[in-house]
């Protein structure tokens, strides 16, 4: 998820946002991968799993958002724009959190035995 905004200082355009989008929905799909969790990682995993519903919910804000702006930043409603990017900011901010709790109980997990 870290490379998924993009950088701090790039223009909000509806292609950025539809690659946002794109990267955002990418997570449940690379858990799954993961497998099943064990019975020490099984909180973690739900922690993550919650992070990655968060950041879906804020792509599907942010490709929402793209269908009202134009690839020069453009907003054809931009009340609209601003409200549906603040929802997916809000996402977005939910997963961050959910996905830092994840990782900081991840790292008091030690091996079996």
């Amino acid at each position: 998820m870290t490379g998924a905004m993009g950088a701090n200082n790039q223009v909000v355009t509806s292609v950025s946002l539809r690659s946002s989008a794109r990267r955002l929905s990418r997570g449940s799909a690379r858990l799954s991968a993961l497998g099943p969790p064990t019975g020490q990682v099984r909180q973690v995993h739900r922690l993550a799993a919650r992070a990655c519903h968060d950041f879906e919910q804020g792509a599907a804000y942010y490709a929402a958002a793209a269908r009202f702006m134009g690839p020069d930043g453009s907003a054809t409603d931009l009340r609209k724009v601003n409200r549906l990017l603040g929802r997916g900011d809000a996402g977005v901010n939910r997963g961050s959190d959910n996905m830092s709790t994840a990782v900081a109980d991840g790292s008091f997990i030690g091996p079996p035995g």
